[in-house]
């Protein structure tokens, strides 16, 4: 999220410079994650593109203090996003997955 400034995180200040890095390393990993929900057909909530198109709109810190842990209206926000996505689990590995859900009667892999 664009915050503007020096922001104190603990005892640490944090600046322009600082975030700016952070952000290259963060996109790459943004994308990653972006991609594997494609490919694993999972409901993904874009939450780093969401906030950013709603900083535009308002004061950035109003979501978000820091630029990243969410304020209550931030909190409000996604939650109510979550609660109009699908029933899908987001976590829920891909079918055929050792770890994925099957029929309570079905019998285990390799068996």
């Amino acid at each position: 999220m664009p915050i503007h400034g020096v922001v104190e995180a603990g005892v640490a200040l944090i600046g322009e410079e600082q975030r700016k890095e952070w952000r290259a390393d963060l996109n790459p990993k943004i994308q990653a994650v972006r991609e594997l929900a494609d490919k694993y057909g999972a409901h993904l909530l874009p939450a780093d593109s969401m906030f950013t198109e709603l900083a535009a709109t308002t004061e950035p810190e109003h979501w978000a203090a820091d630029g990243v842990h969410s304020r209550r209206p931030g909190c409000a926000w996604s939650r109510d996003r979550v609660s109009r996505s699908p029933a899908t689990p987001v976590l829920a590995p891909p079918p055929g997955h050792p770890r994925a859900p099957r029929a309570r009667d079905a019998p285990p892999p390799g068996s």
